[in-house]
């Protein structure tokens, strides 16, 4: 009889045993089982599999049903998830659950699927975007991964033995080693690849080309680079020469991008260069397309996988290298359940494959930039960009004393109309949604809020609903005060509703388009939005968010920050360096044209130092400021943090919870005076679809010694459990919780 460790897709950190009935003769490590827990049946995936020596064990219940015989993870993924469950101090379960299409995550047998003939057919259709080849030579074959060939790993159990060598077993059988191709074969090869060969791309600046030089020299190993001060069309021209080699020795690759609405953009540039499969991963797609997407990319049909952050767990056995778009993108950061920033895990796993990661951005994040200090990332600075950036004409509006309309200066109004008098487009920009902030009464100043969350409620005029961004609940506008009755209710803060409504009146015959991300009244496909955007002539974009689709905007020559006091005075450290990455990319949308483009800030505080330095200094004198004021303050990425957040429907037992924590870490041995502790405070969101949240902030120098301390903590967590009915959740390196 044997004993099989499985994981489960639940809170506890651990794994489960349960006994392997006798009749079983096909198991794996990496495959799944369907078991039972406590009242109920699960799907988990077997860690390990060992001979029972204790008889007493055999009143551990047993294996209901083999789902896989082979594992789902590749060797190397499989360490990666491993490694990235013990940093995080995460259920091994729910991330290897994360990394596996949501059917699989069902129990859908994968056998099952091919037979059933709808979804066999949609397993061998591409998406509208790739091409169905693989590529292959007929003198010598050239196999990017077959299925036939990739064996997945397995134990073979009988009753007489069975072989305990996890990494061993763990190892698919090896595809061909990629061969020396002759020169005649190489050509074909590269026929077969390239499209249009001799015209596939546009003439490479110097800077371009001594850094595809220098990837190029060491992209059969380990090495993080990264591609400072490069803007979104220069950084996929640097990429598409780098992915040749790649391409050419039978490898794959994974391209990371921060938004689902850049995708077709760029896979369409890939796609007019290679002459390979392309498949695309996001959660837009329905479950049937991704099981697909992940299947090719198991049976090595795929040759690159361009999506969002899910794609890092593209289960690729070849994969060459691993390029990250803009990686100073706040969507790389996972917030719910399992939180982990993309880009870290990203250098994980390419380690794991001792392939190359390739870190691309025209302003990186300030912890990426120490990364480079520290001598762990090697940087490759284009100067030319930020040259273009400083040319541009820039200014900061004062906005005291000036009559506003519809918070639009008349400097500004003024600029509007001269860019839009010359047929060029304009570019605003304010964080704000909706029409406005608050609804209030003007007799006795109530103002509605969710009582899910205790968040003032965003007024939707043109809607005609007050609608809730934290929890996404929505109400219709009162007609009268719920405290005192009077009509006299009025919009109060500034909306892109507002503003969309004063310059349609202002500017009547010219066309004018919303961007208001995440909400759920922008049902428009953003692709096909900027694509209008982008066949006319003067035109009015009005957005909420960074627009990363920079090739759709190239006529626009006059962009502004309508409002960008509140970053002035938040309480999130952090957020100084968002707007500073969020100016520099907006200003590089009038980078290079031969029209005079123009950038306007407008703002109450026109001498606050942070203003003074990011228009007229640049990113970079702001990245040496930001950074020197950090180490003084002990802020990352000079110290470690991790947040540990409470949150229950009962708002004392939340913060009981969290000071009875304190208390035994505090009396743990990992625990001395270096460690500093914060709360419990009330979370940023403090309350949440009716639950109160709490948090405490554990911080140090040393990452390991913070490492060995969240292990104790998870530990204590466990025994007051069983006290405290509360919900937790625990975040390592994301320093906006």
């Amino acid at each position: 009889m044997y004993i099989v460790q499985v994981a489960l897709p639940v809170s506890q950190d651990q794994n489960f045993k349960y006994v392997l009935p006798e009749h079983i003769r096909d198991v794996a490590i990496g495959g799944r089982v369907q078991v039972p827990f406590k009242s109920r049946k699960m799907i988990g995936i077997v860690i390990k599999i060992s001979i029972m020596h204790d008889h007493s064990l055999l009143s551990l219940p047993m294996i209901h049903q083999i789902l896989d015989s082979h594992s789902l993870y590749p060797p190397r993924l499989w360490r990666t998830l491993i490694l990235a469950a013990s940093y995080y101090h995460f259920s091994l379960g729910k991330i290897l659950f994360h990394a596996i299409p949501p059917l699989l995550r069902r129990g859908y047998l994968l056998e099952k699927t091919c037979n059933n003939k709808k979804l066999a057919e949609n397993i061998t259709q591409s998406t509208q975007l790739s091409k169905e080849m693989v590529f292959s030579l007929k003198e010598k074959k050239f196999i990017a991964c077959s299925a036939n060939r990739c064996g997945s790993p397995h134990y073979d159990i009988n009753h007489n033995n069975i072989i305990l060598h996890p990494l061993k077993l763990l190892s698919c059988q090896p595809l061909h080693p990629p061969q020396v191709l002759a020169t005649k074969s190489e050509k074909n090869l590269r026929t077969r690849l390239f499209i249009n060969a001799k015209n596939k791309k546009k003439q490479l600046s110097q800077e371009q080309n001594s850094a595809i030089t220098a990837i190029q020299n060491t992209d059969d190993t380990f090495i993080t680079w990264l591609l400072n001060g490069i803007g979104g069309p220069d950084q996929i021209d640097v990429y598409l020469s780098i992915l040749e080699n790649i391409l050419i020795r039978g490898q794959q690759a994974i391209i990371l991008i921060p938004e689902i609405n850049l995708i077709p953009y760029i896979t369409s540039l890939v796609l007019q260069h290679f002459n390979v499969v392309i498949d695309v991963l996001h959660s837009s797609l329905d479950n049937t397309e991704r099981l697909n997407v992940w299947r090719r990319a198991r049976d090595g049909k795929t040759t690159i996988v361009i999506g969002t952050r899910s794609v890092i767990f593209t289960p690729l056995e070849q994969l060459g290298i691993i390029i990250i778009y803009e990686e100073h993108a706040s969507s790389y950061i996972e917030k719910e359940d399992f939180s982990y920033n993309t880009r870290d895990l990203a250098i994980l796993r390419a380690k794991q494959e001792n392939i190359p990661i390739i870190l691309g951005s025209s302003a990186p994040a300030l912890e990426t930039l120490y990364n480079v200090q520290l001598g762990k990332y090697h940087q490759i600075i284009f100067r030319e960009y930020r040259i273009h950036i400083a040319k541009t004409k820039r200014m900061l509006v004062n906005l005291n004393g000036l009559h506003l309309q519809a918070g639009l200066s008349p400097i500004l109004i003024n600029k509007i109309n001269r860019h839009l008098q010359n047929n060029h487009k304009v570019f605003l920009l304010l964080q704000c949604r909706g029409f406005s902030p608050i609804l209030l009464c003007q007799e006795c100043k109530w103002i509605p809020k969710c009582t899910r969350c205790n968040r003032n409620f965003t007024l939707y005029k043109k809607h005609k609903k007050l609608y809730c961004h934290q929890c996404n609940g929505a109400r219709p506008i009162p007609s009268q005060c719920l405290e005192c009755g009077s009509t006299y209710l009025i919009p109060v803060g500034l909306g892109i509703e507002k503003i969309a409504d004063y310059l349609t009146t202002l500017f009547p015959a010219i066309p004018l388009t919303c961007l208001d991300g995440n909400t759920p009244y922008q049902n428009t496909d953003p692709e096909s939005i900027l694509s209008k955007v982008y066949h006319s002539g003067a035109h009015i974009l009005l957005s909420t968010k960074m627009v990363f689709r920079a090739d759709s905007l190239l006529d626009i020559t006059l962009v502004s920050c309508i409002n960008v006091d509140y970053v002035l005075f938040s309480s999130d450290f952090q957020a100084a360096e968002r707007f500073a990455q969020l100016y520099n990319h907006i200003a590089g949308l009038v980078v290079g044209l031969q029209k005079k483009g123009e950038v306007i800030v407008q703002t109450y505080y026109p001498e606050h130092p942070l203003l003074q330095t990011l228009v007229y200094k640049g990113y970079d004198t702001f990245v040496k400021e930001e950074l020197y004021t950090r180490k003084n303050i002990l802020l990352p990425p000079y110290t470690n943090q991790a947040f540990f957040c409470a949150e229950a429907y009962d708002n004392d037992q939340a913060y009981q919870f969290l000071h009875k924590l304190i208390a035994l870490l505090q009396a743990s041995s990992c625990y001395d005076s270096s460690f500093r502790v914060t709360g419990p405070n009330p979370s940023l969101r403090s309350k949440v679809r009716g639950r109160y949240r709490w948090t405490i902030m554990i911080q140090h120098s040393s990452r390991a010694a913070l490492y060995f301390l969240i292990k104790e903590l998870r530990i204590l967590v466990n025994t007051l459990l069983q006290e405290f009915h509360i919900r937790w959740t625990l975040r390592t390196d994301s320093y906006d919780s």
